[in-house]
C-alpha cells in the first residue's frame, strides 16, 4: 500500500467550521448558566488545577519559556513568546 501524500480528513479544521463549534459552545454555556461571565466563574469555582491555568493563560497569556541549550561547550538561551 502507498504512504505519503494528503490524507482525508487530515489537517486544521476550516475557519467555518471553528466558528460553528465556538458559537455552539457559547449557545450551550449561555442555556447553562445565563451567560457568558456566570459560565467562567463556575468553572473558576471548581478549583480544577487544570482548568485555572487554562483560564489564566488565555486570559492574561502564557508566560514566556525558557530553555537552556548547551552546545560544545557554549550555553544559550532560548526564549518561545506566543504571538499576540
Amino acid at each position: 500500500m502507498p504512504r505519503g501524500g494528503p490524507q482525508p480528513g487530515a489537517g486544521r479544521k476550516s475557519i467555518s467550521e471553528e466558528l460553528g463549534t465556538r458559537d455552539l459552545a457559547r449557545k450551550a454555556l449561555i442555556a447553562r448558566y445565563g451567560g457568558l461571565e456566570e459560565a467562567l466563574n463556575a468553572l473558576l469555582a471548581t478549583q480544577e488545577p487544570a482548568l485555572l491555568k487554562f483560564v489564566f493563560e488565555h486570559a492574561f497569556g502564557k508566560p514566556q519559556e525558557k530553555v537552556d541549550v548547551t552546545s560544545g561547550g557554549e550555553t544559550i538561551v532560548v526564549t518561545f513568546k506566543d504571538a499576540e
